[in-house]
């Protein structure tokens, strides 16, 4: 009886959860804006300039503003 409780209980989450699981989307789902506040050559630069290069599974887009908007 505590077997086949445990069964539909099983089936039953499983029903519930798999829609859910088969609408998630990829990430990122668009490019990465990474902005770099400091003029270049500096350490924040290269910082930023490595971390964009090591993010091959996405698009990563730099840009420097120094001024405040």
């Amino acid at each position: 009886m505590i077997v086949k409780q445990c069964a539909t209980f099983m089936l039953l989450g499983a029903a519930v959860l798999q829609p859910a699981y088969s609408q998630t989307a990829k990430y990122p789902d668009r490019s990465i804006r990474l902005i770099v506040p400091f003029p270049p050559g500096g350490s924040v630069d290269v910082t930023a300039h490595l971390d964009s290069e090591l993010k091959k599974w996405a698009r990563v887009i730099k840009e420097r503003k120094m001024k405040a908007e």
